[in-house]
């Protein structure tokens, strides 16, 4: 998989439609949990954050927490997963076509 040239408004609209779609799921997630039952409420809302949750426990165990610091790590994981969306998209949005090779004798 080649990647093309690097472009802003590639880039930008990466940053965009990534925001968008944790947006969205933040949503959903909010939306859906409020309906469920306890047990899935909690399993929803786990879901969107699965990524980053991780990267922002493994800060909190590096780095101990005060009370600051856990409203700051709850902030990182939608920031986190923003990143990882828009670095998901980019990557898609840049993917060339492969160009066919011709075989001659």
């Amino acid at each position: 998989m080649a990647l093309a040239r690097f472009r802003f408004r590639r880039l930008a609209a990466a940053i965009g439609i990534g925001l968008l779609t944790e947006a969205l799921l933040i949503l959903a997630a909010v939306i859906i949990s409020s309906e469920l039952p306890k047990p899935w409420d909690v399993r929803i809302a786990s879901v969107t954050q699965e990524p980053a949750y991780h990267l922002v426990n493994w800060f909190s165990t590096i780095w101990p927490l005060g009370f600051e610091e856990q409203a700051a790590y709850a902030m990182l994981i939608p920031l986190h997963q923003w990143v990882f969306w828009s670095v998901f998209i980019y990557v898609l949005l840049s993917r060339t076509k492969g160009v066919p090779v011709e075989i001659t004798k």
